[in-house]
C-alpha cells in the first residue's frame, strides 16, 4: 500500500510528519518534498542554561508565543530537557493549530492518521490536514487528496482526490497522481474541476513558526554543536 505523506522533518526532535511513510535516511519522506525544515541558528561557544531556557519557553507559550507552542510541543513529544509527556503535547500542538499555524495542523493531522501516542482516527485527521490545505499548504492538500482517493476520514471522491492534486500540483510535482486518478471521471468533470481551482482562493495562514536563538533547548544545542563538530572534521 501506497502511504500518505505529508512533509518530514530532517531533525531528530521533531515528530515525523509522515502518514505512514518510509523515510529516508536524514528523515526526509521518501514520496514528498520537505518543506518544512526549521530555521536553525548557529549555537554560541557557550551552552545555554538548560533551566532558564525551558521556563522561558514555557512562560513564552503560556503567553501565546506561536514559537513557543510548537517547541514546547516537541520538547514533551519527544521528552528534551522535560520528561516526555504526550498529552502536554498534544495541549501545546493544538493551541498552535487552533491560531491556524500550517506546521501544527499538519503535525496533529500526521498523529492522528497514523495512531502515534493517540487512538487512531482518520476523521480527526482529515479535520486538521484539511485546515492546512485551505491555508494553501501543497503537501496537507496532497495528503487531503489521498484521503478522498482512499476513503480514510472522509467518504471516498475521486472528483475531490482530483481537485486537492491539482492545487498541489501548483507547487509540487503530484503528475503520477493526477494521471491515475484522471482515468476514473469524465471531460465534464475535470473542467468542472478546474473552474472551482480558478475560483479558490485560500484562507489566510499565519506565517509558520521559527525558532529563535532563545528557545534552543539543551538537547538541540547538543545536536547541533555534534553536527559543527562533524562538519569541522
Amino acid at each position: 500500500m501506497r502511504s500518505i505523506a505529508l512533509a518530514a522533518i530532517a531533525v531528530i526532535f521533531y515528530p515525523a510528519l509522515t502518514f505512514g511513510g518510509p523515510l529516508k535516511d536524514d528523515g526526509t519522506s521518501r514520496e514528498s518534498p520537505s518543506v518544512l525544515k526549521p530555521a536553525f541558528v548557529v549555537p554560541s561557544a557557550k551552552p545555554p542554561d538548560c533551566k532558564s531556557i525551558v521556563d522561558l519557553i514555557k512562560k513564552q507559550a503560556e503567553q501565546g508565543d506561536t514559537a513557543a507552542q510548537i517547541h514546547l510541543g516537541n520538547m514533551y513529544f519527544n521528552g528534551y530537557d522535560v520528561q516526555r509527556n504526550t498529552d502536554e503535547a498534544l495541549k501545546w500542538y493544538h493551541e498552535a493549530a487552533q491560531k491556524g499555524d500550517t506546521y501544527a495542523q499538519k503535525v496533529l493531522g500526521a498523529l492522528y492518521y497514523n495512531g502515534d501516542h493517540v487512538k487512531q482516527d482518520y476523521t480527526e485527521a482529515m479535520k486538521w490536514t484539511r485546515m492546512a490545505a485551505d491555508r494553501n499548504d501543497s503537501d496537507a492538500q496532497k495528503a487531503v487528496a489521498e484521503m478522498f482517493e482512499r476513503g480514510h476520514g472522509v467518504k471516498r471522491d475521486d472528483v475531490e482526490a482530483y481537485f486537492w492534486y491539482s492545487l498541489a500540483g501548483k507547487q509540487i510535482v503530484v503528475s503520477e497522481e493526477l494521471a491515475r486518478i484522471a482515468t476514473h471521471f469524465t471531460s465534464r468533470q475535470k473542467a468542472a474541476v478546474f473552474q472551482r481551482i480558478e475560483k479558490w482562493e485560500p484562507l489566510p495562514a499565519q506565517a509558520s513558526a521559527i525558532y529563535r536563538p532563545q528557545l534552543l533547548t539543551c538537547a538541540e544545542y547538543r545536536d547541533m554543536s555534534l553536527h559543527d563538530e562533524e562538519r569541522a572534521r
